[in-house]
């Protein structure tokens, strides 16, 4: 590779995640007071900056910090220091970038999680989820997707009317109460909205029994109204489980997440030509398959 190779690969690196990915996640932990947070960040680096010049001022030559460190404590220290400045540059480029597309996930996930399935060690657990990377085929969410419910809605459509379309296809399956799964639906969105950006929303709830699970999948290219804050959203996602199948419910909305995380996921969800191919899109895309 050639030196403008290797300035693409390390800039697109760091304008990716730097600035399309980690303002978002650093958002979410402070709120506002991000801007403070990039602020007090680069008065730290200042120092550095600052040494960084004067170096390269009194010793114009290349080689950057490998050389600095080698005239200052001999080829030994300059060789480590080279080795250093190679692993923090592979951390930068592919280790570092990897995380952060975890760390979103999770976010994800953590964020949609109805509090009767949450728990204190939510996040270590779908960090392990993550971990668990097999080859296989097909899991059970495959199988769910085959078989779930898949709504093609051709006009604008309201949050009441949309939520009651679900009721009524979850409750035939889960020979339950339609009426009980929309007072369920509802609740769940005054307490937080399940519009988690823009065209996106992945709603759950638990229901009374045992082994009960099902999805139900929407796609409203007029959009459905779940906020004023975002945008009407365009692919839904509704999931319903018992609380015996919480690790399942996890790794549904896992599932569901790296999904829709896929770069040209709304593209291609908003041009599918019928309920098949959306169904496609979702069993075809790359994602982490566990053994159930």
């Amino acid at each position: 590779m050639g030196g403008i190779d290797v300035f693409c690969i390390a800039a697109g690196a760091m304008i990716s995640s730097g600035l399309f990915i980690l303002p978002g996640l650093v958002y979410a932990k402070v709120g506002p007071a991000v801007i403070l947070a990039y602020i007090l960040a680069g008065a730290l680096v200042l120092p550095a900056l600052f040494a960084k010049i004067e170096l390269a001022t009194a010793m114009p030559r290349a080689g950057g910090s490998y050389f600095f460190i080698e005239r200052s404590m001999g080829s030994a220290a300059g060789t480590i220091g080279g080795f250093i400045l190679l692993s923090i540059l592979w951390h930068k480029i592919y280790v570092r970038e990897k995380a952060i597309r975890k760390a979103a996930l999770i976010h994800i996930v953590e964020r949609v999680t109805a509090k009767e399935i949450a728990g204190d060690s939510l996040g270590a657990e779908l960090r392990k989820m993550l971990r668990e990377r097999d080859e296989i085929v097909e899991d059970r969410f495959d199988r769910l997707v085959k078989e779930c419910e898949i709504i093609d809605i051709g006009k604008p459509t309201t949050l009441i009317d949309f939520f009651t379309i679900a009721a009524e296809k979850l409750a035939k399956r889960l020979n339950t109460d339609a009426g009980q799964l929309l007072d369920s639906f509802i609740a769940r969105e005054k307490d937080t909205t399940t519009a988690i950006r823009p065209g996106l929303a992945i709603g759950h709830i638990t229901v009374d029994g045992e082994h009960k699970f099902e999805l139900v999948v929407a796609r409203c290219e007029a959009g459905i109204d779940f906020t004023q804050d975002l945008p009407p959203v365009y692919a839904a996602f509704i999931l319903v489980g018992s609380c015996d199948e919480r690790n399942f419910h996890l790794r549904a909305l896992l599932a569901i997440a790296q999904i829709t995380q896929d770069v040209d996921f709304d593209k291609n969800w908003l041009r599918a030509k019928n309920i098949e191919e959306l169904r496609d899109i979702m069993l075809l895309a790359k994602r982490h398959r566990e053994t159930i």
